[in-house]
């Protein structure tokens, strides 16, 4: 009951956005931000390279969204296998004027085959300053080599940064914008960082590690993309 009344609250603010943005179509983009795109190049034990932005997503996001992604992986890694399980994954997007250029990443993920097996709510602290995000338990049974099947799990952590707030909820962020449109007239430049690890196996004290490796990640180097920590 509690779902379909929130379903009902995130389609209800939706039409109403809809709305003032055809009603106050001069609406002007805020030109502050609370993230830049910069990642760090080296961690420590850890190579990285830049991920290029795919066909897929230049066509998907509208032109002026800001992307940036970079795969860290362990230098003592035995195998490809072995660096990609215990990789991360760093995306950080920026909208731009139009703001199709975000939304919630629960939908992209599914669409993509994952299943999500669990959301939760972490708290982190960067530079004294605490952070909420959201952690979701990922899974997807994907084909080998050898034409069999095997369950490959993931953490996917995830926030949505604006120029002066920060919030892990989407509809948080929903009625920031509606705000910000209805009262100030201008529309809300949002960011959102993600990270992704994988779960060496189907056990609880690999999913911790996997946790583990985003969430130092965020609060290690966190202050690199976020203006206000």
């Amino acid at each position: 009951m509690n779902q379909i009344f929130r379903c009902l609250i995130v389609v209800t603010l939706t039409v109403v956005t809809v709305f003032l943005c055809y009603k106050f179509p001069n609406a002007a983009t805020d030109p502050q931000t609370g993230l830049t795109l910069i990642l760090p190049e080296e961690i420590p034990n850890h190579a990285s390279y830049d991920r290029e932005v795919s066909e897929v997503e230049k066509e998907w996001l509208p032109s002026d969204t800001g992307m940036l992604k970079r795969m860290y992986y362990p230098k003592d890694a035995i195998s490809q296998n072995d660096a990609l399980q215990r990789s991360i994954s760093a995306t950080l997007i920026l909208s731009g004027s139009d703001q199709r250029s975000l939304h919630r990443p629960e939908v992209c993920l599914v669409a993509q085959g994952w299943s999500i097996k669990q959301a939760t709510v972490k708290e982190l602290t960067i530079n004294g300053k605490k952070l909420r995000v959201k952690d979701l338990h990922l899974e997807m049974m994907q084909m080998q080599a050898d034409d069999t099947l095997k369950k490959i799990q993931a953490h996917y952590v995830y926030w949505w940064v604006g120029s002066k707030t920060s919030t892990h909820d989407s509809l948080q962020r929903a009625l920031i914008s509606a705000k910000e449109n209805m009262f100030y007239n201008r529309n809300t430049r949002w960011g959102y960082p993600s990270i992704m690890t994988y779960v060496y196996l189907d056990e609880g004290e690999e999913r911790t590690a996997a946790q583990k490796r985003a969430y130092d990640f965020i609060e290690q180097y966190g202050s690199t993309f976020l203006k206000n920590y």
